[in-house]
């Protein structure tokens, strides 16, 4: 499979080495995985830009699971207060909103109530941390406020 082969060696006192071909090497072919190529490309599919600067070490890489996380806990800080998951799945157009808030992979979200779910002090840092994806996915009005005076600021 790596296109390797195998040869022995065999060495006897008084006489030259006797050498054995046992295995030709075949050409390397790569085994493809249906599956992991789909995965792959629907992760490609689902990010809205490429936020990862190669060769960086120490920074969370930015998936399409952290851009849909962070647009949550930009429409919960623009709101200032908890949202329900039927707001936030009609704001980000995500159908497994309530099931991102539920796991809390990145501990961002804290449940309030039932189908209720406001944002954590870590979760706010995220914005900031990750302001380049947020100016990027709302534009330069997404400033921490965010609000319409941010935007008739700039427009002045």
């Amino acid at each position: 499979m790596l296109g390797l082969g195998l040869i022995t060696v065999k060495f006897v006192r008084q006489r030259r080495p006797r050498v054995d071909i046992l295995c030709e090497p075949g050409p390397y072919r790569p085994v493809r995985s249906r599956r992991g190529t789909e995965r792959l490309l629907d992760e490609f599919r689902r990010r809205t830009g490429d936020y990862n600067t190669g060769g960086s070490t120490r920074t969370k890489l930015v998936t399409a699971y952290r851009e849909i996380a962070l647009e949550c806990a930009y429409w919960m800080h623009k709101e200032g207060a908890p949202l329900r998951t039927k707001t936030l799945r009609e704001r980000t157009g995500y159908a497994n909103i309530d099931r991102i808030l539920r796991d809390n992979h990145y501990g961002w979200f804290e449940r309030v109530r039932i189908g209720v779910y406001g944002l954590t002090e870590e979760g706010r840092l995220a914005l900031d941390t990750y302001r380049h994806v947020i100016d990027h996915k709302f534009g330069k009005r997404a400033e921490a406020g965010g609000g319409e005076e941010a935007a008739g600021a700039e427009d002045q």
